[in-house]
C-alpha cells in the first residue's frame, strides 16, 4: 500500500510539473525547473509522443542547465529521432569523455551511427559498450539493440545480440517472439516453431502465436499440426478471421471439402466482403462436383468485386461446361480483359472458341495459352486436334514437331505425331517418334491405335511393339 500510495504521489507531483510546463509555454513566460524536473517532463512527454513539446523542454532546460549533460543526453536522443544524426553525434562527442561509463550515451551513439553503411563496425563497438555499462534489464537493451540493426538490415547481427538477450532471460516474450519471428522469415520453420513454442511456455493464451506455429506447420506441409494450432487460436480468439480462412485452406486442398465449406462460410460470417472466399467456396464446390453452388458462389464474388477475374474465370469454365457458350465467352473475356497473363485462361477461351466455329480466335488463343506456359501439353494437344478436325494435317505435324522440341519427354505428344505421321504417308519418322514413346511409356502403346486405328494392322508397328516388350517386362 506505501508503494502504491508513494507511486500515485509521484505521478502527481509529475502531472502537476508537467501543467505548469505547459502553462508557461502557453503564456510565454519564465518558470524555473531543476535539471531532474526537466528530465522527466520531456521524458513524460516523449512517452506521449509528443515530440515537439519533448523538445522544448529540453531546449528550455537547457538554457538554465547549459551543462547537464543528462539534459544533452536527451538533445541527442531527439535529434537521433529526428534523424539529424551529425548533430546528434556532436553532442555525443562532446559529452562521451565525461560520461564515459554512460550506457544511454553509448546506445544512443550506436544507433545514431548504424544508419551508415560505414559505421556499421563502430556502431557494434558502441553497443557493446552500452552493454558493458548497462546496470539493469540488459535483455530488453539487447532487444532494444536488435532492433535497431533489423531496421538496417543486419538481421544476422541482430539474431546474436537476440540470443545473447534469452541467454539472460529466458522468458522475455518479446525476445522469443523475435528469435521466432526472424527464423521464420529466413525459412528456418522448425527453429521458427521452437522459439514460438517458446513463447508459448510463458503464455499459452495467445492467439496469434499458436496462428503463427500454424502458419509454420503449413509451409512445412504438416497439415495435422497446421491445423491443430489453427483450432488452439481460434479456441483462445473466435473471431480469428485468418484462423478460419488458413484452415480452410489446408482442409481444401487436402480434398476435405466438406470441412473446408464449414470453415470458408465461418470466415464468410465475419467477412462478408471478401469477394475471394467465396472464391475459394465455389472452388470447393466444384470439386464436390457441385457446378451450380459453385456459380452462385463466384456471383457472389461478383457482386462484391466486378474485377475479380477469378470469378469471370470460374464461371465462364462452368458455362462452358453446360455448353452456355455464348455466355461463357463473354465471361472468359471479362477475365482476359481484367488479366490476361494467365495461361489457362487463353486455354478455355480457345476451348469456348472452338466449339462456337471461331476457329481463327481460337487459333490465336491456343497460340497465346502455349506462349505463356508452353510446357503444358495440353494445350499443343487441343491445337493439334482442332487442326485435325478442320483437316490441316501439314499444320497439326508441324504444332506436334515444335511441341516435342518443347517437351521432349512427353510420350503423348510423341504418340499423336506418330499418329500424324502414318496418316500422312511418312511411316520411317513415324516410326522414330513411335519407338520414343515406347521407351517413355510402354503401357499407353495402345494410344498409337487410338490416334490412327489403321495403326494396330501395319507390321512394322507390332514388329517394334514386340521388339520393346521384353524390354519394359
Amino acid at each position: 500500500m506505501q508503494e502504491e500510495s508513494r507511486e500515485f504521489s509521484d505521478n502527481e507531483k509529475l502531472m502537476e510539473e508537467v501543467r505548469r510546463f505547459q502553462k508557461m509555454i502557453k503564456n510565454n513566460h519564465f518558470e524555473y525547473f531543476d535539471v531532474s524536473e526537466t528530465e522527466e517532463i520531456a521524458d513524460y512527454f516523449l512517452d506521449c509522443g509528443k515530440m515537439i513539446l519533448a523538445k522544448k523542454a529540453v531546449d528550455s532546460g537547457l538554457d538554465i542547465h547549459p551543462t547537464a549533460t543528462a539534459l544533452q543526453i536527451r538533445k541527442a536522443r531527439l535529434l537521433l529521432l529526428d534523424k539529424k544524426i551529425d548533430e546528434c553525434l556532436e553532442i555525443i562527442h562532446n559529452i562521451e569523455d565525461m560520461e564515459s561509463t554512460n550506457s544511454d550515451v553509448y546506445l544512443i551513439k550506436g544507433c545514431a551511427l548504424i544508419s551508415r553503411q560505414d559505421k556499421i563496425k563502430e556502431a557494434i563497438e558502441a553497443f557493446e559498450k552500452a552493454i558493458l555499462y548497462n546496470k539493469e534489464n540488459t535483455d530488453e537493451l539487447l532487444y532494444e539493440i536488435s532492433m535497431t540493426l533489423i531496421q538496417v538490415n543486419e538481421e544476422n547481427k541482430a539474431t546474436d545480440f537476440l540470443h545473447r538477450a534469452f541467454k539472460i532471460n529466458p522468458e522475455n516474450e518479446q525476445v522469443l517472439y523475435e528469435l521466432a519471428y526472424l527464423y521464420e522469415k529466413h525459412k528456418k520453420y522448425e527453429k521458427s516453431i521452437y522459439y514460438y513454442n517458446l513463447c508459448l511456455d510463458v503464455n499459452p493464451f495467445n492467439a496469434s502465436i499458436w496462428y503463427n506455429i500454424g502458419i509454420n506447420y503449413s509451409v512445412l506441409k504438416n497439415d495435422e499440426k497446421a491445423i491443430e494450432a489453427y483450432d488452439f487460436s481460434i479456441a483462445l480468439a473466435d473471431d480469428f478471421e485468418e484462423a478460419y480462412f488458413n484452415k480452410a485452406n489446408i482442409l481444401s486442398n487436402s480434398n476435405h471439402f466438406e470441412e473446408a465449406l464449414s470453415c470458408y462460410n465461418d470466415f464468410i460470417s465475419m467477412n462478408k466482403n471478401n469477394d475471394n472466399a467465396f472464391c475459394y467456396l465455389a472452388e470447393c464446390y466444384l470439386h464436390m462436383n457441385k457446378p451450380d453452388d459453385a456459380f452462385f458462389n463466384y456471383q457472389e464474388a461478383l457482386k462484391i468485386n466486378k474485377k475479380n477475374f477469378n470469378a469471370w474465370y470460374g464461371s465462364a469454365v462452368i458455362l462452358w461446361t453446360k455448353k452456355n457458350l455464348k455466355e461463357a465467352n463473354k465471361h472468359i473475356n471479362k477475365a482476359l480483359k481484367l488479366n490476361n497473363k494467365e495461361s489457362d485462361y487463353w486455354s478455355v477461351s480457345a476451348k469456348i472458341n472452338h466449339d462456337l466455329k471461331l476457329y481463327k480466335k481460337a487459333d490465336d488463343a491456343f497460340s497465346m495459352a502455349i506462349s505463356l506456359n508452353p510446357g503444358n501439353a495440353d494445350n499443343w494437344i487441343s491445337l493439334v486436334e482442332m487442326k485435325d478436325e478442320m483437316n490441316l494435317k501439314n499444320e497439326a505435324i508441324d504444332i506436334l514437331r515444335k511441341a516435342h522440341k518443347t517437351i521432349p519427354d512427353n510420350a503423348d505428344i510423341d504418340y499423336r505425331l506418330a499418329a500424324c505421321l502414318l496418316k500422312n504417308n511418312k511411316g520411317r519418322s513415324a516410326m522414330i517418334f513411335f519407338k520414343k514413346a515406347l521407351n517413355l511409356d510402354f503401357d499407353n502403346y495402345f494410344k498409337l491405335f487410338e490416334y490412327y486405328p489403321e495403326a494396330s494392322d501395319n507390321i512394322t508397328v507390332k514388329k517394334i511393339i514386340k521388339e520393346y516388350k521384353p524390354n519394359k517386362l
